[in-house]
């Protein structure tokens, strides 16, 4: 899953360019890639450092290339995260690297989807209020909280966006 997760998120569409394994802590790199490893302050330190450095390289157009290796997991304290943490961790962190480089995909258009939930919502409750002659207050109370995730998303994105393009200009 979380390679799959990774994948998408790096635009990688054909199978030539996915990576099939992508928490591999087993890497080389050349001089270049390293010193600029390096001098990059977005790269965590914990177990999330592996994706944080594949965005990197995929940044920069660096030559990824996979070699098949052994991996034996049945050794005695291989691992110290729990396999659900760790997983969770990365999921946070590749959700959040997505959010922060394509902010109108990731808020702006989830954001669009709870506008028009909202409205859909607004008129489910309207029609509910005409045929009955009550407001139904859950569907109202809903709709507007739909509207205002929605419209809050959907600004947080745009701001986002705007400054990304601020930073690369």
């Amino acid at each position: 899953m979380i390679n799959s997760l990774l994948n998408v998120s790096l635009g990688t569409v054909t199978a030539s360019q996915r990576i099939s394994d992508t928490q591999s802590g087993f890497r080389a790199y050349s001089t270049a890639a390293v010193d600029s490893l390096a001098a990059d302050e977005s790269i965590g330190t914990g177990m999330d450092a592996s994706t944080d450095i594949l965005y990197h390289a995929f940044d920069r157009d660096y030559e990824i290339r996979e070699v098949g290796t052994t991996v034996y997991h049945d050794v005695e304290d291989s691992n110290s995260y729990h396999p659900v943490r760790h997983g969770l961790s990365l999921v946070h962190s590749i959700l959040t690297t997505v959010e922060r480089r394509h902010p109108i995909l990731a808020l702006g258009v989830p954001g669009a989807a709870s506008i028009l939930a909202g409205v859909g919502v607004a008129f489910w409750a309207l029609e509910r209020y005409l045929a009955w002659g009550t407001l139904p207050v859950g569907l109202s109370l809903l709709s507007v909280l739909l509207f205002l995730v929605g419209t809050f998303s959907c600004f947080t994105a745009i701001v986002l966006h705007a400054l990304q393009n601020q930073k690369s200009t």
